[in-house]
């Protein structure tokens, strides 16, 4: 059973998880995308819904970027794997597109493949807030 006050600290999260989500829909009508911000927003949209789920279900979790610790935490009937090639790359995502030099020159490919990842954690998160008793995932 959650915690008293972890639905509204959970919205507050998914909400958070949302605009990213919005903002690559927005990013994406651009016919040349900034491809390192849909990246980021990507990887900052899968971790807030994580961060919401745990949040509902009242298991602490650090201040990390790391989708792999997040979705250990989030246990097995999440459907995720904390090993998923896919989430590992998403994590390296959250900061290395903000900075020059940090990162190889972000393709299309990379871009989508993120977008997917976020989507699929974003659909995972909200079957598993629905399955908790979440209002409204």
């Amino acid at each position: 059973m959650p915690h008293e006050g972890a639905s509204s600290v959970a919205a507050a999260w998914l909400r958070k998880a949302l605009n990213d989500l919005r903002s690559i829909e927005i990013l994406g009508r651009d016919p040349d995308p900034p491809l390192d911000m849909l990246c980021f927003h990507a990887q900052q949209a899968a971790e807030k819904c994580l961060k919401a789920l745990l949040a509902f279900r009242g298991v602490p979790f650090p201040r990390t970027h790391d989708l792999t610790v997040l979705v250990g935490l989030a246990g097995p009937d999440l459907g995720l794997a904390a090993d998923d090639d896919d989430l590992v790359e998403l994590s390296h995502l959250a900061v290395a597109p903000r900075y020059p030099f940090e990162i190889e020159e972000i393709t299309r490919e990379v871009a989508d493949r993120a977008i997917r990842t976020a989507r699929r954690v974003e659909a995972l998160v909200r079957t598993a807030l629905r399955t908790s008793g979440f209002p409204n995932p």
